[in-house]
């Protein structure tokens, strides 16, 4: 009898911290699961949307890994995508011989080096400087390059290097080009970038952005755009001239929500315990 109620004694309590601790899986904590990057992209000087496939947890090689496919275009920037994994960020492409994969889809396997190729490898790093509650966050430009790979060039885009009222402008056109934004004006030679920041007393709803090419030694209007409500928006011109007109790429955010970037969340492997089965069969 005494046996049985110290039996009984250890199932509850083992009931009672079943509820109330919380499920660690072997190898994952709470602070791991925190995004080691967030990531936007864009193709430079490519007309075709490309598609790549990454693992966000940087395991692309582990069985029933989790993989992400993403559609990148030089139209638009991609959605926001979050990165768990260790530096170089990895992103495959299918070879073109084996035909072509759906975007956004989860895949529970590793990735096959036979249909598969490294098309972008991205190495980063945070530094000294970086805020522990700003998220690191880059613009990700991608340029093909040889051997069906592509060139990175990245722009920072984390809170805490532009924060809300700024705008970072980064020229790659190639001549200079020159703009007024509110009462500031400056100019920026190919390949030089400036972050431009309300200046203290500016009292403007909205902030008036204009650039200008030096055409035949006069300075002629090429670009006009109109930011409403800018001290609580952020953003990142990026500047390319085409014959008498400035083409910029142009991201601006109200609201920096990460948690809804594309691959937050998702698990290391597809077959991953879950918390059902980790309460029918505790972990030693």
């Amino acid at each position: 009898m005494l046996c049985h109620k110290h039996k009984l004694f250890h199932a509850i309590t083992l009931f009672f911290l079943l509820q109330i601790t919380p499920l660690v899986l072997p190898g994952l904590s709470g602070e791991e699961l925190k995004p080691s990057a967030f990531f936007q992209a864009i193709l430079w000087d490519s007309e075709e949307a490309e598609t790549f496939t990454y693992a966000p947890w940087g395991n692309a090689e582990d069985q029933n890994a989790s993989l992400l496919s993403i559609s990148i275009s030089s139209d638009t920037l991609t959605r926001r995508f979050a990165y768990y994994g260790s530096s170089p960020l990895r992103l495959y492409r299918q070879k073109e011989e084996t035909g072509k994969s759906s975007p956004n889809t989860l895949s529970g396997n590793s990735l096959d080096t036979n249909q598969w190729e490294l098309a972008v490898e991205y190495s980063f790093q945070i530094d000294g400087g970086h805020l522990a509650s700003a998220f690191k966050e880059e613009v990700l430009m991608l340029r093909k390059g040889n051997l069906n790979k592509f060139k990175v060039y990245a722009l920072p885009f984390s809170v805490d290097k532009v924060p809300n009222g700024s705008f970072l402008f980064q020229s790659f056109a190639k001549e200079d080009t020159f703009f007024r934004a509110g009462s500031q004006k400056f100019k920026l030679s190919a390949g030089v970038s400036r972050l431009i920041a309300a200046k203290a007393g500016e009292s403007e709803k909205s902030l008036e952005i204009e650039g200008f090419l030096l055409r035949n030694q006069k300075y002629q209007l090429a670009m006009q755009r109109n930011i409403g409500a800018f001290e609580k928006k952020r953003g990142i011109f990026i500047i390319n001239a085409k014959g008498n007109a400035i083409k910029p790429y142009i991201l601006i955010e109200r609201h920096s929500n990460y948690e809804n970037a594309f691959g937050h969340g998702v698990r290391p492997l597809t077959n991953e315990p879950t918390l059902e089965e980790n309460a029918t069969n505790p972990i030693p």
